[in-house]
């Protein structure tokens, strides 16, 4: 379905960049040169009545997933890519007559994955559990899908890059997750980090810390078109 000569040209300055983190002059390079750039959709997660987990310190995740969201939107399109996001305000994606939000919520998603044409899902998330050692960034995806594997693979790549020894986590196939096993194009869940674990809950909330969260998705998202064979996106 898709934009050969824009993933060559990405493929190219990545490579000259030669670091993970690309450069902004490189990615101003990439936006000015696309004529058909690639899609990808933000699932911001949750959003309106449904706050998603609440931090130990009180953070509502519904809020995190929107700015770390709109960061990585914005970091996206300086490379040239089409992003665009589920929500960009406190809303959820159902009406108020529907006797399932969460539910009318899950579905709407799904049919603006195909209506908008996208080449990619990243759904954005935060995690927690009952012990609050527990930390980390993690990227789960569908488990018969090659390719969200293959996109998976790569954002927990930038997410041990950005994040250093503190990141322990991998990648984990999942079979039951709504969004993984209805969705019609590839898709991931990224599960930033626990707002159950205090230190993390609380960098969670910081702008420093969403944006170098968004940049390791970022970094994740370009390094997965750079290495995809051409085939793949046709």
């Amino acid at each position: 379905m898709k934009k050969k000569g824009f993933l060559e040209f990405t493929m190219t300055i990545l490579l000259l960049a030669g670091a993970f983190f690309l450069p902004r002059e490189s990615a101003q390079m990439i936006q000015s040169a696309a004529t058909d750039p690639i899609t990808v959709l933000i699932d911001v997660g949750h959003g309106g009545a449904d706050s998603g987990k609440v931090g130990v310190n009180g953070a509502l995740e519904k809020d995190i997933n929107l700015q770390i969201s709109l960061r990585l939107q914005s970091l996206l399109r300086e490379a040239g890519i089409n992003a665009l996001l589920t929500r960009d305000t406190d809303k959820g994606l159902y009406q108020e007559t529907d006797s399932n939000k969460k539910l009318a919520d899950m579905k709407a998603r799904i049919q603006m994955m195909t209506d908008v044409d996208a080449d990619i899902v990243v759904s954005i998330h935060q995690n927690s559990y009952s012990k609050s050692s527990v930390s980390g960034a993690q990227v789960f995806y569908y488990t018969s899908s090659d390719q969200g594997e293959q996109l998976a693979q790569a954002i927990q790549d930038g997410f041990d890059y950005a994040l250093g020894d503190r990141n322990t986590r991998s990648i984990k196939a999942n079979k039951d997750y709504y969004i993984l096993v209805h969705s019609p194009i590839v898709s991931v869940i990224c599960e930033c980090g626990f707002l159950s674990n205090p230190e993390e809950a609380d960098l969670l909330t910081t702008s420093d810390y969403q944006q170098k969260i968004a940049q390791s998705i970022c970094n994740g998202i370009l390094n997965y078109f750079k290495n995809s064979n051409s085939s793949t996106l046709s």
